[in-house]
């Protein structure tokens, strides 16, 4: 087994130098000695530069901690600053001015930041990165409140003038609410008048700018009240209204103004116009009982006059005279209780002699015996006079009318011949009218075929006896569509003599028409083999 080498000297190599000795220089002890003091002075500057390194690296790193916290704390100001929650820009008018525990908004958040500012001078090394720390972040606190108070202004002074604005708009609200009332009014403009001189003085705008403003928003409140009005469609006293204020409006506003109450009025002037002219259209087209007996009898007794469209016309260029007539006619009307029979018969005899025929027919009856047949007033008076009387109620019962109905047409002239309407009126009046009587005749077509209907179904289920149609039907055929009192009388006529077995083209193709929306009452006729007709054919 090898042995491990040992060494007895720690010679690298054998010794293979001559055995020579070595002997030191001569040396200058003045040369050395000043070597010495440079070499001395080196380390000391090497001694002094080490220590100003050692000391910037300190410095170095007092400002290193005292940049984090100072990021740290810029942070937090950020945060409370722009944060969309909790941030106090975020908070505007009331929410900034008015805070839920009563501090001021500066003094709230200054004391968030300082809490956090606080905190991070504890958590600093040592005095010389808190001094720092301070004397920087003083700086950083002072501009942060410097921020919070002027946020603060601008939000009290955006708040005074949203005050302004809600004034100026309650203002407006007043006057439009109570146009006529003319001491609000002007209280209310004042009140706009004050509010714009303070919103111009906080928003520091020149005097010649806020005059402008004051009657911009004058403006606005008085255009505001007069569109309510026209909304009402009280054209006339949105004219009124508008007349008492336009000193105090814009150029602007007054243009639009009286476009908007020119529309207007012509709009209700024409419509009005409509109406009138299509009541009387209406009235005249449909005249009551009384009117119709009035006339009847007038005729009768050749006291009216007419023209070739069956116009009344003046009696002796006089209306007084057909006014006096008319009166006449009441009276007879009431003096009778509205029997047209006696009041007919009152113009062919004196009132007097009707009222004695009436007596001696009541005198009679009270001796009457058991079988008798009573009498009535007409048996006491003249043959001539009954059958006056029973030619007169027969063209009433017919629905005889002397005036001819009026149509579109003499609507549309009376609104044309109306020289208080513009033109623009007119358009819209015979525009409402035409729409008025279109829409009466589809009524009045609907009413027409309902009675029509039903009188017809009566006399399919009472053997077409037309003398027993009840009055309530007849009344309403004679109300709703008169000229066909012939055809039911007609009918009625046919379908006794046929049973039903109606052989004329032309009537069969009628009836068939009626029937497909009453059929029931047309169960009657046997249409078999007949030739759907139209019944103008």
């Amino acid at each position: 087994m090898p042995g491990i080498p040992t060494y007895d000297n720690f010679k690298a190599t054998p010794d293979i130098l001559p055995g020579a000795r070595l002997h030191a220089p001569d040396l200058n002890v003045e040369a050395s000695a000043r070597g010495m003091r440079v070499l001395g002075k080196g380390l000391d500057d090497m001694g002094g530069a080490l220590s100003k390194i050692t000391f910037d690296l300190q410095d170095q790193a007092n400002t290193a901690r005292v940049t984090e916290a100072l990021n740290t704390l810029k942070e937090r100001q950020l945060y409370l600053t722009y944060d969309k929650d909790a941030g106090f820009r975020s908070l505007k008018g009331k929410n900034a001015l008015e805070r839920p525990d009563k501090k001021s908004l500066d003094a709230e958040y200054t004391e968030l930041l300082d809490t956090a500012r606080v905190s991070l001078a504890a958590s600093l090394g040592n005095d010389r990165q808190r001094a720092m720390f301070a004397r920087e972040s003083g700086s950083l606190m002072a501009t942060f409140r410097g921020n919070l108070v002027r946020h603060q202004a601008e939000e009290f002074r955006n708040y005074q003038i949203a005050t302004h604005k809600g004034v100026i708009d309650v203002s407006g609200q007043e006057i439009a609410l109570d146009p006529a009332n003319a001491k609000a009014v002007r209280n209310a403009l004042f009140r706009v008048a004050a509010s714009v001189f303070e919103i111009g003085r906080l928003e520091g705008g020149p005097a010649d700018k806020t005059d402008t403003a004051t009657r911009i928003a004058q403006s606005a409140a008085i255009r505001g009240a007069t569109l309510t009005l026209l909304d009402e469609n009280d054209a006339g006293g949105a004219k009124a209204f508008f007349e008492a204020q336009k000193d105090s409006m814009t150029a602007e506003d007054k243009v639009s103004l009286q476009s908007l109450i020119k529309k207007e009025t012509d709009l209700q002037s024409g419509l009005q116009a409509a109406q009138g002219a299509f009541q009387v259209l209406a009235r005249q087209r449909k005249p009551d009982p009384a009117q119709r007996g009035f006339e009847i009898a007038m005729e009768a007794v050749g006291r009216l006059e007419y023209d070739e469209n069956g116009n009344e016309l003046p009696v002796s260029g006089s209306s007084m005279v057909l006014e006096k007539r008319k009166e006449e006619y009441e009276r007879k009307v009431d003096r009778f209780d509205g029997d047209l029979e006696k009041v007919f018969a009152a113009y062919d005899l004196e009132d007097v002699s009707i009222e004695n025929a009436i007596k001696k027919a009541e005198a009679e009856n009270k001796k009457l015996k058991a079988g008798e047949i009573p009498k009535t007033w007409k048996d006491f008076i003249p043959e001539q006079t009954r059958v006056f009387v029973e030619k007169q109620m027969g063209q009433f019962d017919a629905g005889k009318s002397i005036v001819k109905p009026p149509t579109l047409r003499n609507a549309v002239s009376a609104i044309l011949s109306n020289e208080r309407l513009s033109p623009p009126a007119k358009k819209i009046a015979m525009e409402e009218v035409s729409r008025l009587y279109k829409q009466q005749e589809a009524e009045q077509k609907a009413e027409a075929g309902a009675a029509m209907h039903e009188a017809y179904l009566w006399l399919s289920e009472n053997g077409y006896d037309f003398n027993r149609l009840p009055v309530k039907i007849m009344e309403t055929v004679r109300e709703t569509a008169p000229e066909k009192l012939d055809d039911l009388a007609a009918f009625s006529k046919r379908m006794k003599e046929t049973g039903g077995g109606i052989t004329d083209p032309k009537a069969l193709a009628e009836y068939r028409q009626m029937a497909s929306t009453s059929p029931a009452a047309f169960v009657g006729i046997d249409f078999t083999g007949v030739d759907d007709l139209d019944a103008s054919d």
